[in-house]
């Protein structure tokens, strides 16, 4: 068995030396080559600082605005908004934008209402879990009003003077919801009346939960 592999070896001198070559310098390079692009690959940041970065954010945003709210009076909803597309900031005033008014305020975000053209009546049935448009004359009936719902997340900046188009507020966002638009989602709110205070608006139903076309 010896013999017949010493002569295998003999007659193959040539592509021995070449598979010694191989191991001793082709496969050490190939390793190289494969380690070295990922010294410039960029690291993900861990997951805890992605929150923690997220929350600073927010609580910057939530700050920012809670302050202007009370400094810019409680009388009725005088807090007018541009909300801006930030993608379309080349484009401007012909890209997308919402005239809103701020008047309140949500666990990770912004309330704004688009005012008094979006007020309606609802009733309830079965114990207030449907929804359904009625007449303004009906007594089960509440005046509620659109209110849409912006988070923190979705601000990128903000203009708090306007422009000589909209002199007030601009908020950049991210148009990224699935109808192309800031929202997290729209709501109808009841608008309680506060002595002193700013309107408080409570939540009623979200606008795609109503049961029946808008009459009224």
């Amino acid at each position: 068995m010896w013999h017949e592999i010493k002569t295998w070896a003999n007659d193959n001198q040539g592509l021995l030396a070449l598979i010694a070559l191989f191991m001793a310098i082709i496969l050490p390079l190939t390793s190289v080559l494969v380690k070295w692009p990922k010294r410039f690959w960029p690291k993900r940041r861990p997951k805890v600082v992605i929150i923690a970065k997220d929350l600073s954010r927010r609580e910057q945003w939530r700050s920012a605005f809670e302050d202007y709210f009370v400094k810019s009076g409680t009388e009725g909803d005088e807090r007018p908004m541009l909300i801006r597309d930030i993608d379309g900031i080349k484009h401007y005033p012909e890209s997308a934008w919402f005239k809103l008014w701020l008047v309140g305020f949500y666990h990770s975000g912004l309330l704004l209402s688009f005012n008094v053209l979006y007020s309606t009546h609802i009733k309830a049935v079965e114990d207030q879990k449907n929804w359904y448009y009625c007449d303004s004359k009906d007594e089960f009936g509440i005046k509620v009003f659109c209110v849409a719902k912006i988070s923190y997340d979705r601000i990128e900046h903000v203009d708090w003077k306007g422009d000589e188009y909209w002199p007030f507020t601009h908020i950049y966002c991210k148009f990224d919801s699935k109808d192309d638009d800031p929202f997290e989602e729209v709501v109808y709110c009841e608008r309680i009346e506060r002595e002193g205070e700013a309107p408080y608006y409570r939540e009623i139903v979200k606008l795609n939960d109503m049961r029946n076309n808008r009459i009224c």
